[in-house]
């Protein structure tokens, strides 16, 4: 008589509950790992602030869009190109576009 292959379950059962525990615990512990190297990296970045340099180039640009200026003058000595802020010189377009 040949003989039958027995299949152990509660072993089989044990190593798939233990592969589905290990798997899923890898899978939480990565996403732990990441959420808190993050949260690392976000703490650095709001603490620090903006680079000095990028301040003070950002600042000077918005001055220079709020300042008037002559830019080119003529022969003549009158201004040929001048610059002003961005509001004037909306007001400027509207009013001529309205003609007054």
């Amino acid at each position: 008589m040949a003989q039958q292959d027995v299949i152990d379950l509660p072993k089989l059962f044990l190593s798939f509950a233990l592969g589905v525990f290990v798997t899923i615990t890898m899978i939480i512990g990565a996403q732990a790992l990441y959420l808190w190297g993050q949260e690392v990296e976000t703490d650095n970045k709001d603490l620090a602030g903006p680079p000095r340099e990028i301040t003070k180039v950002m600042s000077e640009a918005d001055a220079g869009l709020q300042a008037s200026a002559v830019v080119t003058t003529g022969a003549n000595g009158a201004p040929e190109k001048v610059t002003i802020p961005i509001d004037r010189a909306i007001d400027y377009v509207i009013r001529e576009l309205k003609g007054n």
